[in-house]
């Protein structure tokens, strides 16, 4: 392959080629026919007690409405919400609606 000024069109030649070769050479229709995909859905459970009392603490610490029941969060959404307060994500959008709202 040889240099050109832009250098991502000769990396994406050198991807090409080496793409080529590596079907020619290991290529098989046979790996890819399709397999039925087996898994299982998590049981998704309620918040423990200590979430949703760490998740009403920070709540009334920070002064902000967290858009939904606490107690019907399961234990993922009680994650998330907790990481996203802490993180200070949900506080700024708080803070952004209420601009908006006093606009």
């Amino acid at each position: 392959i040889e240099h050109t000024a832009h250098r991502a069109l000769g990396d994406a030649a050198a991807t090409s080629r080496l793409y080529e070769v590596l079907c020619d050479r290991y290529y098989n229709e046979k790996d890819f026919v399709p397999a039925p995909l087996i898994f299982r859905v998590k049981k998704e459970g309620p918040a423990s007690r200590a979430q949703k009392e760490r998740l009403y603490r920070m709540i009334a610490e920070k002064g902000i409405d967290p858009g939904m029941d606490v107690e019907r969060l399961t234990r993922n959404e009680a994650s998330r919400l907790t990481d996203r307060i802490l993180s200070g994500r949900l506080w700024e959008e708080d803070k952004t609606e209420e601009k908006q709202n006093e606009a």
